[in-house]
C-alpha cells in the first residue's frame, strides 16, 4: 500500500485543522468570555457577523464533525477547557480528513491506472 497518499494529505489537512482553530479562537474567546476585551478589534456586531460567516463557509468540514463530537460535553466542561478541546479537536479533524481525502485520490489513481493498462 502505498502511505504516501495518506501522508501528504494528512499533512494538509493538519495544516488546514491548525488554521481553522487559529480562526476561531477570537470567536470562542468572545463567546465564553463575555468580559473579557473584544478579540476583533475595531469591529462592530456585523463585522464579528461576518467573521463567523466567512469562518463557516471556510471551514464548513471541520466545523461540523468537531461540533458533532463536542455536543454531549460542551455544557459540562469551562469555557478554558472548551476552547483547548475546540482546538484540539478542530486539528485532529483536518488531518483525518486530510489523510482520508489522500487516501481516496491515492485509490482513484490507482485505479484509473489499472483501468488504463
Amino acid at each position: 500500500m502505498n502511505w504516501k497518499n495518506w501522508k501528504t494529505g494528512a499533512t494538509i489537512g493538519f495544516i488546514y485543522g491548525l488554521i481553522c482553530a487559529i480562526y476561531w479562537i477570537p470567536i470562542l474567546v468572545m463567546q465564553y468570555f463575555p468580559s473579557s476585551h473584544f478579540p476583533i478589534m475595531q469591529c462592530e456586531d456585523t463585522c464579528s457577523g461576518m467573521y463567523e460567516f466567512i469562518g463557516i463557509i471556510l471551514f464548513f468540514p471541520i466545523q461540523f464533525f468537531t461540533f458533532l463530537i463536542t455536543v454531549p460535553f460542551y455544557q459540562k466542561i469551562t469555557a478554558n477547557y472548551l476552547i483547548l478541546s475546540y482546538s484540539v479537536i478542530e486539528i485532529m479533524v483536518g488531518t483525518a480528513l486530510g489523510a482520508a481525502i489522500g487516501h481516496f485520490f491515492g485509490w482513484l489513481e490507482k485505479s484509473q491506472n489499472e483501468d488504463s493498462a
